[in-house]
């Protein structure tokens, strides 16, 4: 999944994403599970 189409289906700014990605911010509870529920492992390991 292209991070564009996660953080929409996350519904999350883009900047917060990135935060998260790069271990800048520690994302909500919440939100972390969109995400999770939102990426397969396919994307993982792509």
């Amino acid at each position: 999944m292209q991070a564009l189409s996660l953080y929409h289906t996350a519904g999350i700014a883009p900047a917060y994403l990135s935060q998260i990605e790069t271990v800048r911010r520690e994302g909500a509870l919440e939100t972390m599970r969109k995400i999770a529920l939102n990426i397969t492992l396919d994307d993982l390991v792509g």
